[in-house]
């Protein structure tokens, strides 16, 4: 019997030999063979890998056998290689495979489009073909090690006394990597060597590496120089050349690596997925890779602990990815084929096929290896929480290093500077600036990097002293710039592992007023103001001149676009009208078209500010009344479709309860369906469940969701307080008898009383299908009363908080259901071991009667909620 390996092999082979050498699908194989899709998916991957088959990209991917003369290469490692690099490939191939001796090659392009992979590229090539030996070398040579020391770089290329240079290697590969950084005397003599009026027939030119020079794109008058010297130029497109399907290619081989990396599957939504597609990608490949990296590291330190899938959110990532969407418009329907509304991808290396050389990078160890290694010396050394999660943020950020030099902003003049400061700490500094300014979203005014710079060398030569702080001096500077106290300890652990210079925790919190250190702000009032938002020229001025003519409440502003401005612009002039807006109370923003509102949205995710937005697209109706003025039809069928047009502007909105508990399922759910039975609700109100353990994260869920609604009010057994929204606490909920809750979900003020269990009970038998209630109203209110004598008088609504939060959990496990994590489980047990053993103590004749056992997760979470943390 053949194995399933075979059986696909040889249904590929019949099926293109049938049908003109059409390619087949992984579903379609798994239907015909009725084997298992991953199996499948596994299968096909093993095979592209070897070379037995090809695949083409697409949606779906489509199978096929490579013929005879389509032997896989080296090349088929570069994304686009039939596509955007074609012409690329061509060149390479030719300049290996010419007679007697392989061609010398300029590679040029913008930074990070993948020049020095390429000459990898085409290294491994030339083994391949054989035109090197197996063991010839790549020989390295990147000019920017080489900067301000030209001695040693001559020596390094053409040898000297101690030996022979680089191009004396014999039979290799000789990449001059970053040629725009040579120096004029090291072009002329690279130009010498290889003049050919220099060498005499039959001198050993043949024997000497084969040449790859790469050079930025910017550099027009140097590439030409070197192209009347190498015979072969290859030009590499920019990312914005190359086909949004490409990027979508390049975008899941990093997810691809990094799964493969942490040995986690990533879950990305397509809304995410669209931005990295869109967003304006300086550096190309480069800082795409870096950004996707941030991200997974980000979601790695949230959700490090257990196995399962990572979800990767928009807060993960920088703010700049988030923009992507101003590039939506102009790509709609290419996107939308590639990536559909509300497509989320998964992606894990067992289920889609990796490069040959991405596979060879997973050998040695990776930053999640040392992120889990790190994670545990904090532990080990007693660090509270949040000096863990600072340092793993730190940790987290060295691995961008190398990503984020490039990027840097010339905010500072280096050459004056490092005559005061020894240019390690200018580069540390610089380094930490941008990510600093990444993260945050905002800018560090100049004076903080010449200011950070000089107090770092007085510590290392030794003229400043250790500052000592008052441990009162100490909390007050932590609790008031938590943030900046987060970048102070990143900062810190660079000193000590470039500097070897160690910083105490006092010094740490000097280097926080550093970068805490802001110009003074104008005495604002808190009240929210309204801020009109219309394109056409004066129409949102012209709109807030007159109610302020009327109001005098000075609280009106004003922000014109123009029509025919780039998405970018308008961006950067709503954000700029926000901020002149805002007074601390936040803002209401009244706009035309829909573009706005996602533009304000990544405005008040960016900024922090409160905003909220309405959208009455007066501008649009007038334009749409025009053109139909212009038709025939007469004066009653206009008006009869100008009313059609304000009764669909008239549409409901969804009125929005959320019922919130520590992990968004569990709790929450039985209190949606609480609501729900018992809440007589309106057709236009719906019930959604949130987590609130992520603070950040929740915010941005709630933007979610009033993008298409209003939340009427949050319940759960803690306010959030978040974004000034209504809070019913779970005691006033359960609190009331049933016929009360319409009244108390409207935000209508009742009496409190005592909770009724015996309701919550007739409840909750209807809905936990696995516990035995008798056995649970016998044990839980003597577990409940035992936590309010033993370790603290319960407030309300973290008594139900907990009834409800036991009982869901009793009937998960009893289920055999998952138990939700959480991810401060091991810091919360640290810090309350106490309240960790009483609370196991209390919770044994539950455990016994109904044979279960809380795990670390369930009694970390019952203690955020006995101590409301």
């Amino acid at each position: 019997m053949k194995t399933n390996r075979e059986q696909i092999y040889d249904f590929i082979q019949l099926h293109c030999s049938t049908s003109g050498g059409e390619g087949v699908s992984t579903q379609y194989l798994a239907k015909a063979l009725g084997i298992q899709r991953t199996n499948v998916s596994s299968i096909l991957n093993a095979l592209v890998e070897e070379g037995k088959i090809a695949k083409k990209n697409g949606r779906p991917v489509l199978y096929y056998i490579i013929q005879e003369g389509e032997m896989a290469d080296a090349f088929r490692n570069l994304i686009g290689w039939d596509g955007s690099l074609r012409r690329a490939v061509q060149l390479a191939k030719a300049a290996v495979l010419y007679p007697q001796r392989s061609l010398d090659i300029l590679i040029s392009g913008e930074n990070g489009v993948g020049k020095s992979f390429m000459a990898q590229v085409i290294h491994r090539f030339a083994l391949e073909s054989e035109v090197l030996s197996a063991d010839a070398p790549l020989l390295t040579f990147n000019c920017r090690d080489y900067q301000g020391d030209e001695t040693r770089a001559i020596q390094e290329l053409f040898g000297s006394d101690l030996g022979p240079g680089l191009f004396e290697a014999g039979p290799s590969v000789l990449l001059i990597d970053n040629a725009h950084l040579l120096s004029v005397r090291l072009r002329s003599l690279i130009y010498d060597r290889l003049d050919p009026a220099k060498h005499t027939a039959g001198e050993k030119r043949a024997e000497e590496p084969m040449l790859i020079v790469t050079c930025d794109s910017a550099n027009r008058e140097l590439i030409a120089e070197f192209e009347r010297r190498l015979p072969v130029s290859i030009p590499l497109p920019s990312l914005v050349e190359r086909a949004l399907r490409e990027r979508l290619e390049l975008v899941e081989r990093f997810f691809i690596l990094e799964s493969a990396r942490a040995k986690r599957r990533f879950l990305v939504e397509g809304e995410l997925l669209r931005c990295l597609l869109l967003y304006d990608c300086p550096y190309n490949l480069t800082r795409l890779k870096g950004d996707i990296k941030l991200g997974c590291a980000n979601a790695y330190v949230r959700e490090r602990s257990g196995g399962k899938p990572l979800h990767l959110y928009m807060s993960d990532f920088s703010n700049d990815i988030r923009k992507g969407f101003l590039n939506y418009a102009k790509y709609r329907d290419e996107v939308e084929s590639i990536v559909p509304a509300g497509y989320a991808f998964d992606f894990n290396q067992d289920t889609v096929a990796m490069a040959p050389m991405d596979r060879e990078k997973l050998g040695a160890a990776t930053m999640y290896d040392d992120m889990d290694r790190k994670f545990q010396e904090l532990v080990s050394m007693g660090l509270g929480e949040e000096d863990i999660g600072a340092m793993m943020n730190a940790t987290v950020a060295a691995v961008f290093d190398q990503y984020r030099r490039s990027v840097l902003s010339q905010v500072v003049n280096r050459e004056q500077l490092s005559r005061l400061v020894d240019k390690r700490i200018i580069t540390l500094v610089e380094d930490f600036v941008n990510t600093a300014q990444i993260k945050t979203g905002q800018t560090l005014p100049p004076s903080v990097v010449y200011g950070l710079c000089l107090h770092i060398q007085g510590l290392l030569d030794g003229k400043q002293r250790d500052r000592r702080l008052t441990a009162d001096r100490f909390k007050e500077v932590v609790e008031q710039n938590r943030a900046e106290y987060s970048l102070a300890l990143q900062l810190a652990a660079g000193v000590e592992q470039e500097l070897g210079l160690h910083l105490s925790t006092d010094e740490v919190a000097f280097l926080t007023l550093f970068i805490a250190s802001r110009p003074a702000a104008e005495d604002i009032t808190t009240s929210p103001t309204l801020l009109f938002i219309y394109h056409g020229d004066g129409v949102s001025t012209a709109l807030a001149r007159t109610v302020e003519a009327i109001v005098h409440g000075g609280n009106v502003f004003s922000c014109d676009i123009p029509f025919d401005q780039h998405n970018r612009d308008t961006y950067a002039a709503v954000k700029t009208a926000v901020e002149r807006a805002d007074r601390g109370g936040g803002v209401l923003a009244v706009y035309d078209m829909s573009m706005l509102g996602d533009i304000l949205r990544v405005i008040s995710l960016e900024t922090g500010i409160e905003i909220r937005w309405v959208r009455f697209p007066i501008t649009n109706l007038g334009i749409e009344w025009a053109r139909q003025s212009g038709l025939s039809g007469g004066l009653n069928t206009l008006h009869k479709n100008v009313l059609a047009s304000l009764a669909e502007l008239r549409r409901p909105v969804w009125r929005v309860i959320v019922t919130l508990c520590a992990t968004g399922v569990g709790g929450a759910d039985q209190v949606k369906q609480y609501v729900e039975q018992f809440g007589e609700l309106d057709d236009d109100m719906r019930v959604i469940p949130l987590g609130f353990s992520d603070h950040e994260l929740l915010r941005e869920m709630l933007m979610q969701v009033m993008e298409n609604g209003v939340v009427q009010c949050l319940i759960g057994p803690i306010d959030p307080h978040i974004m000034d929204l209504p809070y019913i606490p779970l005691t006033e909920l359960f609190g009331a008898p049933t016929d009360k809750v319409p009244s108390i979900i409207r935000l209508k003020k009742l009496e409190r009383s005592r909770i009724d269990f015996a309701e919550v009970y007739n409840y909750l038998e209807d809905h936990l299908e696995h516990v035995d209630m008798a056995k649970l109203k016998n044990l839980l209110p003597a577990a409940i009363g035992q936590i309010n004598s033993d370790l603290t008088e319960l407030a309300l609504d973290s008594e139900i908080g907990l009834f409800l939060h036991i009982a869901c959990s009793i009937n998960r496990m009893v289920g055999k259901e998952p138990q939700p994590q959480n991810l401060n489980r091991e810091a919360i047990i640290k810090a309350n071991p106490a309240d960790y053993k009483a609370v196991l103590r209390i919770l044994k004749p539950l455990e016994k009667a109904f044979n279960v056992v809380f795990n670390d997760d369930e009694l970390a979470t019952m203690i955020t909620i006995i101590r409301r943390i």
